[in-house]
Protein backbone atom coordinates (compact mmCIF):
# COMPACT_ATOMS: atom_id res chain seq x y z
CA UNK A 1 0.00 0.00 0.00
CA UNK A 2 1.15 3.65 -0.87
CA UNK A 3 1.39 6.49 1.60
CA UNK A 4 -1.89 8.03 1.05
CA UNK A 5 -0.94 12.03 2.32
CA UNK A 6 2.48 12.93 0.86
CA UNK A 7 5.03 15.28 2.90
CA UNK A 8 7.94 16.85 3.01
CA UNK A 9 10.87 17.67 4.57
CA UNK A 10 10.58 20.60 5.53
CA UNK A 11 6.49 19.64 6.58
CA UNK A 12 7.18 16.71 9.02
CA UNK A 13 10.60 18.98 10.47
CA UNK A 14 8.11 21.82 11.39
CA UNK A 15 5.23 19.09 12.97
CA UNK A 16 8.35 17.68 15.11
CA UNK A 17 9.09 20.85 16.37
CA UNK A 18 6.41 20.56 19.41
CA UNK A 19 7.55 17.35 20.57
CA UNK A 20 11.36 18.46 21.90
CA UNK A 21 13.22 15.57 19.62
CA UNK A 22 15.94 18.17 18.00
CA UNK A 23 16.20 18.81 13.76
CA UNK A 24 14.59 16.17 11.54
CA UNK A 25 17.41 14.20 10.14
CA UNK A 26 15.61 11.80 7.52
CA UNK A 27 12.30 10.25 6.70
CA UNK A 28 11.27 7.21 4.81
CA UNK A 29 7.24 6.81 4.02
CA UNK A 30 6.06 3.24 4.97
CA UNK A 31 4.55 1.45 2.33
CA UNK A 32 2.96 -1.15 4.47
CA UNK A 33 -0.21 -0.48 6.21
CA UNK A 34 -4.01 -0.63 5.23
CA UNK A 35 -5.62 2.80 6.36
CA UNK A 36 -3.28 5.82 7.55
CA UNK A 37 0.19 7.14 5.53
CA UNK A 38 2.91 6.57 8.00
CA UNK A 39 6.70 7.56 7.79
CA UNK A 40 9.51 6.73 9.78
CA UNK A 41 11.26 9.53 11.04
CA UNK A 42 15.21 10.43 12.09
CA UNK A 43 15.63 13.03 14.44
CA UNK A 44 18.90 14.56 16.37
CA UNK A 45 17.95 13.62 19.48
CA UNK A 46 15.89 11.73 21.54
CA UNK A 47 12.50 12.93 23.66
CA UNK A 48 13.73 10.31 26.64
CA UNK A 49 17.16 12.09 27.14
CA UNK A 50 18.46 10.93 30.24
CA UNK A 51 17.31 7.49 28.97
CA UNK A 52 19.32 7.52 25.72
CA UNK A 53 21.99 9.79 26.25
CA UNK A 54 22.82 11.22 22.69
CA UNK A 55 21.24 8.46 20.63
CA UNK A 56 19.24 10.36 17.80
CA UNK A 57 15.49 9.68 17.96
CA UNK A 58 13.43 6.95 15.72
CA UNK A 59 10.16 7.74 15.08
CA UNK A 60 7.08 6.80 13.10
CA UNK A 61 4.68 9.39 12.40
CA UNK A 62 1.06 8.00 11.66
CA UNK A 63 -1.47 10.32 9.81
CA UNK A 64 -4.91 8.89 10.23
CA UNK A 65 -6.65 8.27 6.99
CA UNK A 66 -9.88 6.93 7.84
CA UNK A 67 -10.55 6.03 11.61
CA UNK A 68 -12.59 9.11 12.89
CA UNK A 69 -10.64 11.88 15.06
CA UNK A 70 -13.50 11.34 17.44
CA UNK A 71 -12.00 7.50 18.14
CA UNK A 72 -8.95 8.81 17.89
CA UNK A 73 -7.97 9.61 22.02
CA UNK A 74 -9.16 6.47 23.32
CA UNK A 75 -6.53 4.55 21.26
CA UNK A 76 -4.16 7.07 22.50
CA UNK A 77 -5.22 6.42 26.19
CA UNK A 78 -4.97 2.53 25.32
CA UNK A 79 -1.84 2.66 24.70
CA UNK A 80 -0.34 4.54 27.39
CA UNK A 81 -2.17 2.88 29.41
CA UNK A 82 -0.13 -0.04 28.83
CA UNK A 83 2.82 2.15 28.60
CA UNK A 84 2.80 2.77 31.91
CA UNK A 85 2.15 -0.77 33.37
CA UNK A 86 5.44 -1.42 31.41
CA UNK A 87 3.82 -3.48 28.64
CA UNK A 88 5.33 -3.59 25.51
CA UNK A 89 3.88 -1.25 23.21
CA UNK A 90 4.64 2.07 21.41
CA UNK A 91 2.49 4.76 22.60
CA UNK A 92 2.15 8.10 21.20
CA UNK A 93 4.29 10.58 22.89
CA UNK A 94 2.98 14.20 24.08
CA UNK A 95 4.58 17.68 22.55
CA UNK A 96 5.30 20.83 24.91
CA UNK A 97 1.82 20.97 25.61
CA UNK A 98 0.88 17.35 27.02
CA UNK A 99 -0.90 16.10 23.92
CA UNK A 100 -0.19 13.23 22.22
CA UNK A 101 -3.14 14.26 18.89
CA UNK A 102 -1.38 16.63 15.83
CA UNK A 103 -2.92 17.75 12.92
CA UNK A 104 -0.74 17.85 9.41
CA UNK A 105 -2.38 18.91 6.58
CA UNK A 106 -5.87 18.43 7.94
CA UNK A 107 -5.26 14.81 9.07
CA UNK A 108 -4.84 13.98 13.03
CA UNK A 109 -1.53 12.43 13.34
CA UNK A 110 0.63 10.88 16.23
CA UNK A 111 4.46 10.85 16.65
CA UNK A 112 5.50 7.06 18.66
CA UNK A 113 8.76 5.88 18.83
CA UNK A 114 9.44 3.41 16.19
CA UNK A 115 9.63 0.10 18.27
CA UNK A 116 12.90 -2.43 17.42
CA UNK A 117 12.79 -5.96 16.34
CA UNK A 118 10.89 -8.01 13.19
CA UNK A 119 7.41 -9.35 12.61
CA UNK A 120 7.93 -13.30 13.40
CA UNK A 121 7.52 -15.29 10.13
CA UNK A 122 7.44 -18.29 11.74
CA UNK A 123 6.65 -18.20 15.41
CA UNK A 124 8.26 -20.24 17.65
CA UNK A 125 7.35 -21.52 20.93
CA UNK A 126 9.37 -19.19 22.74
CA UNK A 127 7.47 -16.45 21.34
CA UNK A 128 4.36 -17.96 21.52
CA UNK A 129 4.98 -18.20 25.44
CA UNK A 130 5.80 -14.23 25.84
CA UNK A 131 2.70 -13.60 23.76
CA UNK A 132 0.56 -15.66 25.79
CA UNK A 133 1.44 -14.09 28.97
CA UNK A 134 1.57 -10.17 27.46
CA UNK A 135 -1.69 -10.58 25.96
CA UNK A 136 -3.08 -11.74 29.59
CA UNK A 137 -1.27 -8.44 31.05
CA UNK A 138 -3.30 -6.43 28.41
CA UNK A 139 -6.48 -7.48 29.47
CA UNK A 140 -5.96 -7.69 32.83
CA UNK A 141 -4.44 -3.79 32.69
CA UNK A 142 -7.22 -2.73 30.61
CA UNK A 143 -9.95 -4.24 32.40
CA UNK A 144 -11.10 -1.57 34.25
CA UNK A 145 -10.34 1.23 31.90
CA UNK A 146 -12.31 4.21 32.27
CA UNK A 147 -16.13 3.73 30.63
CA UNK A 148 -14.83 0.72 28.79
CA UNK A 149 -18.47 -0.89 27.98
CA UNK A 150 -18.83 2.69 25.99
CA UNK A 151 -16.24 1.52 23.87
CA UNK A 152 -17.37 -1.14 21.46
CA UNK A 153 -14.84 -2.56 18.69
CA UNK A 154 -15.02 -1.83 15.09
CA UNK A 155 -15.41 -5.52 14.29
CA UNK A 156 -17.98 -6.40 17.36
CA UNK A 157 -20.88 -8.76 17.52
CA UNK A 158 -23.27 -6.62 15.45
CA UNK A 159 -20.85 -5.90 13.22
CA UNK A 160 -20.21 -10.01 12.41
CA UNK A 161 -23.95 -10.64 12.35
CA UNK A 162 -24.11 -7.44 9.48
CA UNK A 163 -21.15 -8.57 7.84
CA UNK A 164 -22.35 -12.26 7.31
CA UNK A 165 -25.76 -10.84 5.66
CA UNK A 166 -23.78 -9.11 3.34
CA UNK A 167 -21.10 -11.88 2.76
CA UNK A 168 -24.21 -13.95 1.68
CA UNK A 169 -24.10 -12.17 -2.10
CA UNK A 170 -20.95 -14.05 -2.85
CA UNK A 171 -21.70 -17.41 -0.67
CA UNK A 172 -23.17 -20.52 -1.30
CA UNK A 173 -25.80 -22.34 0.11
CA UNK A 174 -23.92 -24.60 2.23
CA UNK A 175 -21.56 -21.47 3.68
CA UNK A 176 -24.05 -19.60 4.11
CA UNK A 177 -26.27 -21.61 6.46
CA UNK A 178 -22.80 -23.03 8.04
CA UNK A 179 -21.69 -19.12 8.84
CA UNK A 180 -25.88 -18.44 10.06
CA UNK A 181 -25.13 -21.89 12.26
CA UNK A 182 -21.55 -20.59 13.75
CA UNK A 183 -22.73 -17.20 14.73
CA UNK A 184 -25.98 -18.21 16.45
CA UNK A 185 -24.57 -20.52 18.49
CA UNK A 186 -21.78 -17.88 19.52
CA UNK A 187 -24.57 -15.29 20.37
CA UNK A 188 -26.55 -17.49 22.61
CA UNK A 189 -23.28 -18.59 24.08
CA UNK A 190 -22.53 -14.61 24.88
CA UNK A 191 -26.09 -14.01 25.92
CA UNK A 192 -26.69 -16.87 28.26
CA UNK A 193 -23.10 -17.47 30.22
CA UNK A 194 -20.87 -14.29 31.95
CA UNK A 195 -17.31 -14.08 30.52
CA UNK A 196 -14.36 -12.19 31.49
CA UNK A 197 -14.51 -8.70 29.36
CA UNK A 198 -11.93 -6.13 28.84
CA UNK A 199 -10.63 -3.73 26.51
CA UNK A 200 -8.81 -6.68 23.65
CA UNK A 201 -6.62 -6.32 20.65
CA UNK A 202 -9.01 -7.85 18.53
CA UNK A 203 -6.48 -8.20 15.49
CA UNK A 204 -3.45 -9.71 17.14
CA UNK A 205 -2.07 -11.60 14.37
CA UNK A 206 1.65 -12.66 14.73
CA UNK A 207 2.45 -9.25 11.89
CA UNK A 208 0.93 -7.36 14.79
CA UNK A 209 4.26 -7.75 16.99
CA UNK A 210 8.34 -7.55 16.62
CA UNK A 211 10.77 -9.95 18.36
CA UNK A 212 14.39 -9.15 18.19
CA UNK A 213 14.86 -12.93 18.90
CA UNK A 214 12.58 -14.48 21.00
CA UNK A 215 12.55 -11.70 22.97
CA UNK A 216 9.28 -9.26 22.78
CA UNK A 217 9.80 -5.88 21.93
CA UNK A 218 6.17 -4.74 20.78
CA UNK A 219 2.25 -4.98 20.08
CA UNK A 220 1.20 -2.62 17.46
CA UNK A 221 -1.68 -2.04 15.65
CA UNK A 222 -4.64 -1.43 18.63
CA UNK A 223 -7.00 -0.16 15.77
CA UNK A 224 -9.50 -2.95 16.03
CA UNK A 225 -8.98 -2.69 19.73
CA UNK A 226 -12.29 -2.03 21.91
CA UNK A 227 -14.41 -3.66 24.39
CA UNK A 228 -14.99 -7.77 24.41
CA UNK A 229 -14.45 -11.48 25.39
CA UNK A 230 -10.62 -12.07 26.90
CA UNK A 231 -11.62 -15.55 25.28
CA UNK A 232 -12.37 -14.09 22.14
CA UNK A 233 -9.06 -12.15 21.86
CA UNK A 234 -7.09 -15.63 22.96
CA UNK A 235 -9.15 -17.10 19.79
CA UNK A 236 -8.03 -14.78 17.31
CA UNK A 237 -4.78 -15.16 18.60
CA UNK A 238 -4.32 -19.34 19.10
CA UNK A 239 -5.36 -19.10 15.43
CA UNK A 240 -3.07 -16.84 13.99
CA UNK A 241 -0.04 -18.27 16.19
CA UNK A 242 -0.32 -22.44 16.97
CA UNK A 243 -1.96 -23.47 13.96
CA UNK A 244 0.26 -24.33 10.84
CA UNK A 245 -1.02 -24.11 7.08
CA UNK A 246 -3.02 -26.74 6.93
CA UNK A 247 -5.28 -25.59 9.83
CA UNK A 248 -3.78 -28.18 12.58
CA UNK A 249 -2.99 -27.52 16.07
CA UNK A 250 0.82 -26.89 16.85
CA UNK A 251 0.39 -28.81 20.42
CA UNK A 252 3.94 -27.23 21.85
CA UNK A 253 3.30 -23.83 20.72
CA UNK A 254 -0.84 -24.23 21.55
CA UNK A 255 0.13 -25.47 25.55
CA UNK A 256 3.05 -23.31 25.80
CA UNK A 257 0.68 -20.01 24.72
CA UNK A 258 -2.30 -20.85 27.06
CA UNK A 259 -0.21 -22.08 30.08
CA UNK A 260 1.83 -18.78 30.23
CA UNK A 261 -1.70 -16.45 29.50
CA UNK A 262 -3.27 -18.84 32.73
CA UNK A 263 -0.72 -18.42 34.73
CA UNK A 264 -1.73 -14.20 34.79
CA UNK A 265 -5.54 -14.98 34.04
CA UNK A 266 -7.06 -18.46 34.97
CA UNK A 267 -9.89 -19.66 32.82
CA UNK A 268 -13.20 -19.83 34.20
CA UNK A 269 -15.47 -22.97 33.64
CA UNK A 270 -17.25 -21.12 31.44
CA UNK A 271 -14.59 -20.36 29.20
CA UNK A 272 -13.39 -24.08 29.49
CA UNK A 273 -16.80 -25.13 28.71
CA UNK A 274 -17.36 -22.89 25.19
CA UNK A 275 -13.56 -22.69 24.17
CA UNK A 276 -14.60 -24.35 20.69
CA UNK A 277 -17.19 -21.84 20.26
CA UNK A 278 -15.12 -19.09 20.71
CA UNK A 279 -12.26 -20.17 18.28
CA UNK A 280 -15.41 -21.35 16.09
CA UNK A 281 -16.45 -17.59 16.31
CA UNK A 282 -12.96 -15.99 15.87
CA UNK A 283 -12.24 -17.74 12.67
CA UNK A 284 -15.94 -17.38 11.05
CA UNK A 285 -14.91 -13.28 11.51
CA UNK A 286 -11.98 -13.64 9.42
CA UNK A 287 -13.03 -15.65 6.67
CA UNK A 288 -15.70 -12.99 6.10
CA UNK A 289 -14.29 -9.96 6.65
CA UNK A 290 -11.49 -10.83 4.42
CA UNK A 291 -14.29 -12.26 1.67
CA UNK A 292 -15.83 -8.70 1.38
CA UNK A 293 -12.46 -6.92 1.42
CA UNK A 294 -11.41 -9.27 -1.74
CA UNK A 295 -14.73 -8.72 -2.88
CA UNK A 296 -14.57 -5.11 -2.75
CA UNK A 297 -11.27 -5.04 -4.55
CA UNK A 298 -10.61 -1.47 -4.76
CA UNK A 299 -11.26 0.90 -2.02
CA UNK A 300 -11.22 4.55 -1.65
CA UNK A 301 -7.85 5.11 -2.37
CA UNK A 302 -8.18 3.27 -5.68
CA UNK A 303 -5.37 0.84 -4.28
CA UNK A 304 -5.73 -3.03 -4.05
CA UNK A 305 -6.47 -4.28 -0.22
CA UNK A 306 -5.49 -6.79 1.06
CA UNK A 307 -4.84 -9.84 -0.71
CA UNK A 308 -5.35 -12.31 2.18
CA UNK A 309 -6.85 -15.55 1.49
CA UNK A 310 -10.36 -15.82 3.07
CA UNK A 311 -10.49 -19.18 2.38
CA UNK A 312 -7.53 -20.11 4.71
CA UNK A 313 -10.17 -19.43 7.76
CA UNK A 314 -13.18 -21.15 5.92
CA UNK A 315 -11.09 -23.99 6.43
CA UNK A 316 -9.85 -23.16 10.13
CA UNK A 317 -13.21 -23.13 10.68
CA UNK A 318 -14.12 -26.71 8.99
CA UNK A 319 -11.23 -27.88 11.15
CA UNK A 320 -12.46 -26.80 14.32
CA UNK A 321 -16.34 -28.15 14.10
CA UNK A 322 -14.70 -31.34 12.60
CA UNK A 323 -12.06 -32.40 15.46
CA UNK A 324 -12.31 -32.72 19.29
CA UNK A 325 -11.19 -29.73 20.77
CA UNK A 326 -8.37 -29.10 22.88
CA UNK A 327 -8.93 -28.56 26.40
CA UNK A 328 -7.93 -25.14 28.00
CA UNK A 329 -5.29 -25.82 30.80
Amino acid sequence: MAVYTSLDFDEINTAIKRFGIGELVSFEGISAGMENSNYFVTTSSHHLLEEQGEKRGEYVLTLFEELAESQIPFHIQILQTLQASHIAVAAPINDFDGLALQHIKGKPAVLCARLSGEHPVHTSIKQCEVLGQTLAQIHQCLESFPDAEQHAGIRDTPWLKNSIKKAKAFLSEDESRLADTVFNRYQDVIQQHKFSQSIIHGDLFHDNSLFNGDELSGIIDFFNAGFGHCIYDLAIVVNDWCLNELGEFKIEHYQHLLKAYAAIRPFSDAEKRHWPDFLQAAALRFWISRLLSQKQSLNQHHELRDGKDPLQYKHILMQHRQRSPIALP
